[in-house]
């Protein structure tokens, strides 16, 4: 018998107890391979043939057990490489990575360009994505904060279907509340943006007037929320229904679209626009 084994046939009687009590089932197949081994009349190499394993494996557990005199020696290692020569170097991951913390809104895409236009770095849009995700940048939460719970998605196949509504600007301006105005088309994301003083029906009616003038196809239809300045539908003495007599629906008459009122509370149904407002306090007015 091979001095290898008497060791081992020594120290596994040991191990019995902390053999019951390990769940690991890598262990415990390793454990038990090392025993058929070892109790085995024929040689290590006759032995580990007829059980199926490499003698080199063999070797490297019974000597790492012999070692630990413990069964958690036998765990799997990592098999994670020493080095990774092919890895982005860790100067470009600090560009990315300050890029990303500078601007969180960036994707992959946008901080590859980012990289190339501010420190001639030329890096695919994926390894960008692999050292966000390695770094923890990425992560499902992050993911999950910014997806909206209304799932229902209303699609138009040709343009002309427009959404519109009012935004506050973040701050004053010289002591002065603005409102900003955009109209999205639903097909083509074609957008007009405009600033007023006031939200009122006169802004309203400013802005149609420059939105027939500068939009690249028919409107069919434009989309709003109940707010006064779009409908009278809910202005006292008036009744649940517009009377048709409010500026934009005289407007839309004359120009031969349709008025559309969301139901209230249902900002969802205005998502378009809604998600370029939320685009726009994330690069522009958080930025300035």
């Amino acid at each position: 018998m091979s001095y290898l084994k008497y060791r081992l046939r020594e120290l596994l009687p040991r191990l019995s107890e902390q053999a019951k009590r390990c769940k690991d089932r890598t262990i415990k197949r390793r454990l038990y391979l090392i025993k058929a081994v070892v109790l085995s009349t024929r040689t290590i190499k006759s032995a580990c043939e007829f059980r199926g394993i490499g003698r080199d494996s063999f070797y490297q557990w019974a000597q790492r057990l012999l070692e630990k005199r413990d069964i958690s020696a036998l765990s799997p290692l990592s098999r994670r490489p020493h080095r990774s020569p092919n890895q982005t170097k860790r100067a470009i991951e600090k560009k990315i990575l300050e890029v990303k913390n500078k601007e969180p809104f960036l994707g992959p895409e946008r901080i590859s360009n980012a990289l190339d236009e501010l420190y001639a770095i030329s890096i695919h849009p994926s390894t960008a994505y692999a050292v966000l995700k390695r770094n923890n940048a990425i992560s499902k939460e992050y993911r999950k904060k910014r997806t909206k719970k209304h799932t229902k998605r209303y699609r138009r196949p040709i343009p002309g279907y427009l959404q519109m509504d009012f935004k506050y600007v973040p701050y004053l301006i010289g002591g002065i509340q603005y409102y900003q105005l955009s109209a999205v088309d639903h097909c083509t994301s074609w957008r007009l943006i405009r600033s007023y003083r006031r939200k009122d029906e006169q802004s309203v009616m400013t802005f149609l007037r420059e939105l027939e003038l500068r939009c690249p196809f028919p409107i069919f239809e434009i989309q709003t929320d109940n707010d006064a300045a779009f409908t009278d539908k809910y202005t006292v003495g008036l009744g649940a229904r517009p009377t048709g007599c409010h500026p934009m629906d005289e407007w839309c008459k004359l120009y031969g679209c349709r008025h559309k009122l969301i139901p209230i509370g249902e900002k969802e149904l205005n998502g378009k626009v809604e998600n370029t407002h939320k685009y726009d306090d994330e690069e522009f007015y958080s930025q300035r």
